[in-house]
């Protein structure tokens, strides 16, 4: 994915060499993947029990690097095998928009794939191939949420350094206007 990046914020995600890469990054997570979803379903099978006695929800987010697991094709699975509504979906706003502007995926495919099962959304913004910075501070249009945001929906602005008071306070002012 930092190489990914790295040609994209160099103007080269046009390029042969870029499609070549996605394509590497892509089959060597899929050839190295069943192992570690086998031991992610494995914990998450202990989780989803112990959770369900105490009233605890799971989030499993979408995740910001090609290497990771879930990606978005694993969570028709993940949903799948864990048909429990303590197994819910995590919305990274930044994590999403990144793939889209790599290339990869549709951020809206993540939102009309995983509303049913959406538990809460991390709010920050994204610039090109730079995420985590407080709403308002990139190009991310959050109006796209709206729809698929509930009154139960959690939201957590989760901006970072070099945020400043001014602007998570502009932040929250806006998205509490824009999803009251």
């Amino acid at each position: 994915t930092d190489r990914l990046i790295e040609m994209v914020d160099r103007g080269g995600k046009e390029s042969p060499k870029y499609e070549k890469l996605c394509r590497e990054v892509e089959e060597k997570r899929e050839a190295k993947k069943e192992k570690h979803i086998q031991l992610a379903n494995e914990m998450l099978a202990r989780l989803v029990e112990l959770a369900g006695r105490h009233g605890v929800l799971l989030g499993i987010e979408n995740r910001e690097a090609l290497e990771e697991i879930p990606f978005e094709s694993d969570f028709q699975f993940l949903f799948r095998e864990f048909a429990n509504p303590t197994v819910r979906y995590w919305h990274d706003t930044g994590h999403a928009q990144l793939w889209e502007n790599l290339g990869v995926l549709k951020h809206q495919d993540y939102l009309d794939n995983y509303a049913q099962y959406l538990l809460g959304v991390h709010l920050h913004d994204i610039q090109g191939t730079r995420d985590h910075l407080a709403p308002l501070r990139g190009s991310f249009d959050f109006a796209l949420l709206k729809p698929y945001l509930k009154n139960d929906t959690l939201k957590i602005m989760e901006a970072h350094y070099p945020a400043s008071p001014a602007d998570i306070i502009a932040a929250r002012n806006y998205l509490e206007k824009l999803y009251a």
